[in-house]
């Protein structure tokens, strides 16, 4: 919600047509708060290999563009988040697979010829 309102400089919303908008991201959100579904957490992020070089290229980058453009890349920032979070959860209920019914306890004997 920070970058929301990092992102419109603190004005209150001025046109009431994007009031259900915000008012749907922010319900959005709220579940997404209290929800057990999971993020990424950048843990594996590894800078301490042999060769960090590429990674620290894309994280000055990716610093350069948040200076340089701060109103927007919060709100990028924030809503990619949460959209990969949204993402991680429908990939993994569709990749699911259905039970596979139980085989039977006991084995009919095969039947003479």
């Amino acid at each position: 919600m920070a970058a929301t309102i990092h992102l419109v400089r603190g004005y209150p919303i001025l046109h009431w047509q994007l009031a259900p908008i915000w008012f749907a991201l922010l319900i959005v959100v709220g579940f997404l708060m209290v929800s057990t579904w999971r993020f990424y957490s950048f843990k594996d992020l590894n800078l301490r290999n042999r060769r960090p070089f590429q990674t620290l290229i894309l994280i000055c980058a990716f610093l350069g563009l948040l200076v340089a453009f701060h109103n927007h890349m919060l709100f990028i920032m924030s809503i990619t988040y949460m959209l990969s979070g949204v993402f991680t959860r429908l990939s993994y209920m569709f990749r699911r697979r259905p039970p596979q019914p139980a085989e039977p306890v006991y084995k009919e004997a095969p039947q003479p010829r």
